[in-house]
């Protein structure tokens, strides 16, 4: 095996990233965003998609409109 596609849901998702970090496969995941995902100690083979549900993942803007 290659690599592992996640799941829908951070749940599933934080299950099968304990099992690819037993293996040593990689695993990538389109659309679970738990903030516990994050801990690269925990799941060193996990990556995402989408942004985490924290402070990272929020849309902060620093541009302004100049007439």
């Amino acid at each position: 095996m290659h690599g592992i596609v996640g799941a829908r849901c951070s749940g599933a998702s934080i299950a099968l990233a304990r099992i690819s970090g037993l293996e040593q496969v990689p695993m990538l995941s389109p659309a679970s965003n738990s903030k516990s995902l994050s801990n690269t100690k925990e799941f060193p083979y996990f990556s995402r998609l989408v942004a985490p549900n924290d402070e990272r993942g929020t849309l902060k803007s620093s541009a302004r409109w100049i007439p």
